[in-house]
């Protein structure tokens, strides 16, 4: 029942529909958007499946986490400890291990700051 509402991230939609001027897009960008969802995608695809449901929720269909928990049948604590994991892999898909070195070190700001 989860998975007939995960709905999959399309990266070859027509950029047209977009509210920005086609003229501003250059091709180089839309090859460089079309690569980042298509890693993105992968990504999402490659978490556990509740990490996947709870990171969906959370930060696609923007769920409160308490609405998250009651869905998906776990306490908040649990949700937040996926949410993080799954956050923590996406980053480190998008961005590579620097960030995974940021943000165990503590300095600078970590891409989960910056996604979150």
């Amino acid at each position: 029942m989860r998975r007939e509402r995960i709905v999959s991230i399309d990266y070859t939609q027509d950029l047209d529909a977009l509210n920005v001027l086609v003229d501003d897009i250059t091709p180089e960008h839309r090859l460089s958007a079309r690569e980042e969802l298509g890693r993105l995608s992968e990504a999402l695809d490659a978490l556990p499946d509740d990490c996947r449901d709870v990171v969906w929720l959370r930060r696609v269909e923007g769920l409160p986490q308490r609405e998250a928990a009651r869905l998906l049948g776990m306490h908040e604590g649990t949700l937040e400890s996926h949410l993080c994991r799954g956050v923590r892999a996406l980053a480190r898909a998008m961005f590579g291990s620097a960030s995974t070195k940021d943000a165990q070190s503590g300095s600078g700001s970590s891409n989960e700051e910056q996604l979150g």
